[in-house]
């Protein structure tokens, strides 16, 4: 008996060591996915980290947030392609209005770590759901939020990864910037977004990158809370247009 009981010691202590093995159950598991490929300029990249801190201090994020019974979880990725993508903040439980602020402090101060020459939106997808099955959380709901300005152009097809997230349940939202391809969106909506409730937002200027990613983030949040059994065979983003305004 007593090495039994010496044995389930230690694999409790193990277990509280290891804390990926716990899961904190959450309503919405998000990654945002920041564009970083060298055709985003420095201003437009901190326009889109600006862009996230608005939303998480404004009324209707926080509204969103606090309605949650357990709140959201969120992490920020910059993306171009391979060995780039990468998360350049750890996860945060969001479930307050001080927690919203606190993220927000946190995503202001993200430095570009640099960026590839290509645009490789497929690994970008993979590297986001990869994101979203190994962390500390279980979500009801798991979604990807990806800005660019520009179509895949290395690596895997978009369409391959994008469909593997949605077996696993997985929405992805996207933010299209049309300074250098008018026809982006469409883009978008075709090879990149899917999943329940998708959609897809473009803009035709980088001066409204700011206000987008607010919008973006606003809308996607509260769409949340008004469908809580969205139909998961939903896979045709929609798609809009959001300027200044």
């Amino acid at each position: 008996m007593q090495r039994l009981a010496l044995m389930l010691t230690v694999l409790v202590l193990s277990w509280a060591a290891n804390p990926s093995r716990a899961q904190v159950s959450v309503d919405i598991e998000l990654v945002i996915a920041i564009d970083t490929s060298v055709s985003v300029s420095d201003q437009e990249f901190a326009l889109q980290l600006l862009g996230v801190a608005d939303a998480m201090r404004g009324p209707l994020v926080q509204e969103a947030i606090t309605s949650m019974p357990d709140g959201l979880a969120v992490t920020v990725m910059e993306w171009s392609y391979g060995h780039l993508n990468r998360p350049v903040l750890p996860w945060f439980h969001l479930r307050t209005a001080n927690d919203s602020f606190a993220f927000a402090n946190h995503v202001e101060q993200v430095q570009r770590n640099g960026g590839g020459r290509a645009t490789a939106i497929g690994e970008a997808i993979t590297r986001a759901t990869e994101l979203l099955n190994n962390n500390n959380f279980a979500g009801l709901f798991r979604k990807i939020d990806i800005s660019g300005d520009a179509r895949n152009n290395s690596g895997v097809n978009p369409l391959v990864p994008r469909q593997i997230a949605i077996d696993q349940g997985i929405t992805i939202n996207g933010l299209a910037i049309l300074t250098s391809d008018r026809e982006l969106g469409t883009y978008y909506s075709t090879f990149v977004a899917g999943g329940a409730g998708s959609f897809v937002m473009a803009i035709s200027s980088s001066g409204s990158i700011r206000n987008a990613m607010r919008r973006k983030l606003e809308r996607e949040l509260q769409f949340q809370l008004s469908h809580t059994n969205p139909d998961p065979f939903v896979q045709k983003a929609r798609m809009s247009f959001d300027e200044d305004q």
